[in-house]
């Protein structure tokens, strides 16, 4: 393995990491009470959720190459 791969290999292995401890974090929160709050919540949620998947794609791909 070249050391330019395990940059990236550890550049994106950090970016999946700090997505998935996010989508952690909002779900940890999701206290909301008005439906209003607790739909902007859900988008929330989902879209952190895309970027960790999103993240953990990269990661896989970068591995797998």
């Amino acid at each position: 393995m070249t050391e330019e791969k395990k940059t990236e290999i550890t550049r994106l292995a950090l970016e999946a990491h700090k997505t998935s401890e996010r989508l952690k974090a909002i779900g940890m929160q999701n206290t909301a009470q008005s439906p209003e709050e607790k739909e902007k919540q859900a988008v929330e949620y989902a879209l952190a959720r895309a970027e960790m998947m999103e993240a953990d794609r990269l990661l896989t791909n970068a591995i797998s190459a």
